[in-house]
């Protein structure tokens, strides 16, 4: 009998355990591979969840998370995969169908993201993270005024979402098609001379790009100078965008009589562009001719750029200079830091005599735009270089800029 009164209860606490080890077995795997994928262990965490799905393969959470690593690895195909298993077996599930829309917008499958956002939504409407998930691929798309119809719907829910409200703001700036900017530059050298330049600027935005007019002027040992200069970056297709200069200066002694520069930017998807292009300064008594190119690549909030500049020289030879940036973005396009350093003898865009001259350089400089109210933002950047000039050599320099912008 008193067996008997047992036998249910120890039959109960024996399937609690039998049915619990696996759980905990689970529970274990994905803590591992979750703390190898943010220890930058990602192939390992990916092995790790294959072991596991190969004999668990209805475990939606561990091949979700196996999709969402791969996602990160840029994997887009198994990510895909797993992704929309995951949504296939929970359909109600927001997390992986957020995931695989960013899966399409970081793969260039903007149409997509589109469509897979409206399809959850049309299930789902009450999912606040799917709504800005769509406004933020609308946005992409350019479809604007679709964005901030889905923006309101989100902060009509929560009107204290910052993300919201920073991609209203970006969005609703881009109606400010006029923006006037005013920038001070200064440098100091180690042989105690200074070169100091102020510009003015007026951008106005067209539908065929943005259009950049200049007015610099500049000083240096008692030398005046001043340039007008025009950028224009129209874009010639979706993905496809040029960057055109002109500048002109009545005295040429500070700067080039004549400035011309033509550039092209060809967006690869995946993140990746690359460019190609050429300058010429026309001095008064000799022109220079420069050709650029190089790459990038935008990955989740940062952005890395590797450019060379060939500058050929039939009295010294051609040279060859390089620069890499890395930029870090916060919230948006208008607030970044960046770090960029320069090597060889024109590690920056060439732009005046100050940068003529120079034989090798070591240059470092650090940047950052921030807003600082509805319609104005600060640039400020400051570097140091030492350079090995034609008249001297371990000439140290050191710059600061400042420029504020105004949009209305």
């Amino acid at each position: 009998m008193v067996l008997r009164r047992f036998r249910y209860p120890v039959l109960i606490v024996w399937l609690t355990l039998a049915m619990s080890e696996p759980l905990r077995a689970a529970d274990d795997i994905l803590t591992q591979a979750r703390a190898l994928a943010t220890h930058k262990q990602r192939p390992k965490a990916v092995k790790l969840l294959d072991a596991y799905l190969a004999e668990h393969p209805t475990d939606s959470d561990a091949q979700f998370l196996r999709g969402l690593i791969q996602s990160w690895d840029g994997n887009y195909y198994s990510a895909r995969k797993d992704l929309q298993a995951v949504w296939t077996a929970h359909p109600a599930y927001a997390d992986p169908v957020l995931a695989l829309v960013n899966v399409e917008m970081w793969s260039g499958d903007l149409p997509r993201a589109e469509q897979i956002t409206g399809q959850f939504l049309a299930e789902h409407p009450e999912s606040t993270a799917m709504l800005f998930a769509r406004a933020k691929v609308l946005a992409k798309m350019k479809r604007k005024n679709d964005a901030l119809e889905v923006l309101k719907v989100v902060l009509a829910r929560e009107p204290h979402n910052g993300d919201a409200l920073d991609l209203r703001r970006e969005l609703r700036d881009l109606d400010r098609s006029w923006q006037s900017g005013s920038s001070y530059n200064i440098i100091k050298y180690g042989d105690h001379s200074t070169w100091q330049e102020e510009s003015i600027s007026l951008r106005r935005g067209l539908n065929a790009g943005s259009l950049i007019l200049r007015f610099s002027q500049a000083s240096r040992f008692g030398i005046h100078s001043t340039l007008s200069e025009v950028d224009w970056y129209p874009t010639l297709r979706p993905g496809t965008y040029m960057y055109l200069n002109a500048g002109y200066s009545p005295q040429g002694a500070l700067y080039p009589t004549y400035r011309g520069a033509a550039e092209i930017f060809q967006n690869f998807g995946h993140g990746y562009e690359g460019f190609l292009g050429a300058r010429r300064l026309q001095f008064t008594s000799s022109h220079i001719n420069i050709f650029t190119g190089g790459g990038g690549r935008y990955y989740r909030n940062w952005f890395g750029l590797v450019r060379t500049y060939v500058v050929p020289d039939s009295h010294q030879g051609t040279s060859v200079s390089y620069q890499f940036l890395v930029r870090r973005y916060f919230h948006d396009s208008q607030r970044y830091a960046s770090f960029t350093y320069g090597h060889g003898s024109t590690p920056f865009e060439v732009q005046n005599i100050n940068q003529v001259g120079v034989l090798n350089s070591a240059s470092y400089t650090g940047e950052v735009n921030w807003q600082l109210g509805e319609r104005i933002y600060l640039n400020i950047s400051a570097g140091t270089a030492n350079q090995d000039r034609i008249e001297r050599t371990g000439l140290r320099q050191y710059s600061f800029t400042s420029t504020f912008y105004y949009r209305f």
